[in-house]
């Protein structure tokens, strides 16, 4: 078997040095494959104007280094779904925790406050594992700390079909509310093949 060229350590990992804007740092891998790709990621962050800053990294510019270099791919529609998940539900409460500082119990807190609010709550948790993922791959965390964490299945409340009360009064609702006429409209007009009209109520 060649020679790596790159130091093993005791753990069975391989290890170098690269200078980047004047600061050296240290690159870990399984396999010397492993690290030749970390190098080049680095020095597609350098190149890209993404500042490399171990130890002040924070949550959110993690976060958002982790879009610009993995998400660049992925649909509009997609793409302004982590982003808009993670700046309503995220950044709010661990987006300012240093990175390496992150443990379950932040995440778990966050999720509980989420109880409400079902498929999001499933894409924040989504979301958190791909970011946490990504970075114990550059070797900015040792590992994923909400790796195991699993959601109870959501349940989506049941509909229950529109009974003769609930549109007598939005028969009497139409007659000053214009807003209530669409309803009714939309209820007697409805195809027969869709019989039953549902509405939360």
């Amino acid at each position: 078997m060649p020679k790596s060229k790159y130091t093993k350590r005791a753990d069975g990992r391989y290890m170098t040095t690269i200078t980047l804007n004047g600061k050296r740092k240290y690159v870990y891998g399984n396999t010397s494959e492993e690290v030749d790709e970390k190098i080049v990621d680095l020095k597609h962050q350098k190149n890209n104007g993404i500042e490399i800053n171990d130890e002040n990294l924070t949550f959110k510019q993690w976060a958002e280094r982790w879009i610009k270099l993995y998400k660049t791919d992925v649909s509009l529609s997609t793409l302004d779904m982590y982003k808009d998940n993670l700046r309503l539900y995220v950044y709010p409460q661990i987006g300012d925790i240093l990175l390496k500082y992150i443990k379950e119990h932040h995440v778990m807190k966050l999720l509980n406050d989420m109880s409400e609010h079902g498929r999001a709550k499933e894409i924040t948790l989504l979301t958190i594992k791909q970011i946490l993922e990504k970075a114990v791959d550059n070797n900015y965390v040792v590992k994923n700390v909400v790796k195991n964490i699993k959601l109870n299945k959501h349940i989506a409340k049941e509909k229950n079909p529109l009974n003769d009360e609930n549109i007598n009064s939005i028969k009497n609702l139409s007659e000053t509310d214009p807003r209530a006429f669409l309803l009714l409209f939309m209820i007697y007009t409805r195809t027969p093949k869709r019989r039953n009209c549902f509405i939360k109520i």
